[in-house]
């Protein structure tokens, strides 16, 4: 403030930065609003900044069935690849067992 506003005084600048902190719990400052509010004496209006809306998170659901279908799908990988192993080596002994 002091940077853009060297005339202001301490009183002034305690004032605006206290009339641009959001009111919530901890009280946050905005320091853009603190500069370019419009002082009342000027306008006699406060010029106010619009709250920010922060958006609902995505729900879980999508990301749950991403992973579902992932995991059958690799679980499947593996069962061929495990096939692909076994099949030729229990042909090859005309299914018998190893050692006998």
């Amino acid at each position: 403030m002091r940077a853009r506003y060297p005339e202001l005084k301490a009183a002034e600048v305690s004032r605006r930065l206290t009339e641009a902190a959001y009111p919530a719990v901890p009280p946050r400052l905005d320091p853009y609003a603190a500069l370019t509010t419009v002082p009342a004496g000027a306008t006699g209006v406060v010029a106010r900044p619009e709250r920010a809306v922060v958006p609902p998170p995505p729900p879980n659901e999508p990301r749950t069935r991403a992973l579902l279908v992932a995991g059958v799908g690799g679980g499947l990988v593996l069962l061929v690849a495990a096939g692909a192993v076994v099949i030729p080596r229990g042909r090859a002994r005309n299914w018998r067992p190893a050692g006998g």
